[in-house]
């Protein structure tokens, strides 16, 4: 016999069980498009496609039910979800190993019995990426040895790096950049491409050696630093 779980989801730090909402899990396993242009030409069988090298933001609906007090958890279930319109990160109980970011999408729109359950189709706008929690996980590199992480994933992954002690050369992988200012904080965002340390911007203390910011890329990749230096680097795994 199937053991019943009662699965949830987490948007915005809230739990759909605080409102008496399940889901089944059903359609949470969609995923992005990549953005391919397709074109015709007369006399051409086929077409040209032209890729933009990203993916497509996506609708994912989660189905599922209210099972007591209808008419209050749907209230309180439908403010909370409709509070604002900003990106949140989104995680639930059929994939715990990843979440997405994504906003609200609406409307809120259930099919009531008997006014005291419901069932529902909750839509959310998801960015395409779906992250890793392990990519969350921070991993400290001092000067002097070498760390290698390994990029469980297709896609090249950009770090959230922060140099907690000195200045000097940050070599990862492929590409190397170089810190000529640090008091102790400083944050370099690779998927932002900016810099800064607390109210102070560094983007200008950043120096691109190589010519581009670090990245992960699908496989091992090697992972060090100057000497007297320490910093954190956070790899941010995702997959489609």
């Amino acid at each position: 016999m199937l053991k019943v779980v009662d699965h949830y989801f987490v948007f915005n730090g809230k739990s759909s069980l605080d409102f008496s909402a399940v889901i089944d899990g059903n359609q949470t396993f969609k995923g992005a498009e990549r953005d391919i242009e397709r074109f015709t030409v007369p006399g051409m069988n086929g077409d040209l496609t032209i890729d933009n090298k990203r993916f497509n933001a996506y609708i994912q609906p989660y189905s599922g039910f209210i099972v007591k007090n209808f008419e209050r958890n749907s209230e309180a279930l439908r403010n909370w979800l409709t509070q604002d319109g900003a990106i949140h990160r989104l995680d639930d109980s059929i994939h715990p190993d990843e979440y997405r970011m994504a906003s609200y999408a609406g409307p809120f729109d259930p099919s009531v019995i008997f006014l005291e359950a419901g069932s529902f189709v909750i839509d959310f706008y998801c960015q395409p990426q779906r992250w890793l929690k392990s990519g969350e996980r921070p991993v400290t590199v001092t000067a002097g040895s070498t760390v290698k992480l390994w990029n469980p994933t297709l896609f090249n992954a950009k770090p959230l790096i922060r140099v907690t002690q000195g200045t000097g050369q940050i070599n990862v992988g492929s590409e190397v950049i170089r810190l000529t200012a640090n008091n102790g904080n400083t944050i370099i965002d690779c998927q932002l491409e900016d810099a800064w340390e607390g109210n102070t911007n560094r983007n200008g203390d950043v120096v691109r050696v190589t010519g581009g910011m670090p990245f992960l890329a699908p496989g091992e990749n090697s992972i060090s630093v100057g000497s007297g230096m320490v910093m954190e680097i956070t790899p941010r795994w995702w997959k489609i």
